[in-house]
């Protein structure tokens, strides 16, 4: 007689951690600091972005506080990224080149289908793209650390919504959608955060240091 026996399936999980955290510099101190910035340096650079965070953090702690928020959404093209990259069929790597951190305005709700130029990006009034800093991102056993630096002349609206992207040519700063490729040729979202409440509202003249991590593990 045949041994029919079948084994119960074994799901092996994995834990996606993501975390951002919004350092909050007033336009006093954003003055002091972009004053100061190397001006052979290109504003809104990934090089300008890091001199600038460095001088924000001389001036003391931001004046206009912090924020913390836990979570957010692996989007499916952003996981077709990533099963790209460990089989080597394709994929763009989130790095200092080709990775984006993008906020908007919008407080319509992430889901799993969301792409880059999704409703939940283009149904605010604002968005802006930024690359990350110079020296970023970083990866350490499985944690990954994004820092991007919005200066005071950048972004100035409601932030309700971020995420990281790729795209398979250079970031760069930018406040149009289609800047970053259309089509075939247009960014990935990797992954989409909307807080339940919204991250802040950042006036003209202040900079943030926009801080995400994701743990895999």
């Amino acid at each position: 007689m045949a041994d029919t026996h079948v084994l119960p399936a074994r799901t092996d999980g994995i834990n996606w951690q993501a975390h951002a955290h919004v350092d909050r510099f007033s336009a006093d101190q954003s003055a002091f600091a972009e004053a100061r910035i190397d001006p052979s340096l290109v504003p809104n650079s990934r090089e300008w972005n890091a001199a600038l965070a460095a001088l924000l953090r001389s001036t003391g702690a931001p004046e206009d506080g912090t924020y913390d928020e836990p979570g957010n959404l692996l989007v499916t093209e952003g996981l077709n990224q990533l099963t790209q990259l460990i089989i080597g069929s394709g994929g763009v790597s989130f790095n200092g080149t080709h990775g984006l951190i993008a906020v908007g305005d919008s407080s319509t709700g992430a889901a799993a289908g969301d792409t880059y130029v999704t409703a939940t990006f283009t149904s605010g009034s604002n968005c802006y793209q930024n690359p990350n800093d110079n020296t970023f991102p970083t990866q350490s056993n499985g944690l990954m650390t994004s820092q991007s630096t919005f200066g005071s002349s950048v972004a100035n609206f409601a932030w309700n919504t971020w995420g990281w992207a790729v795209y398979n040519g250079t970031a760069a700063a930018n406040a149009t959608l289609s800047a970053h490729g259309t089509g075939s040729n247009q960014a990935v979202l990797v992954n989409h955060k909307v807080p339940s409440s919204s991250i802040g509202t950042k006036g003209s003249g202040s900079s943030w240091i926009f801080t995400t991590t994701v743990t895999l593990s």
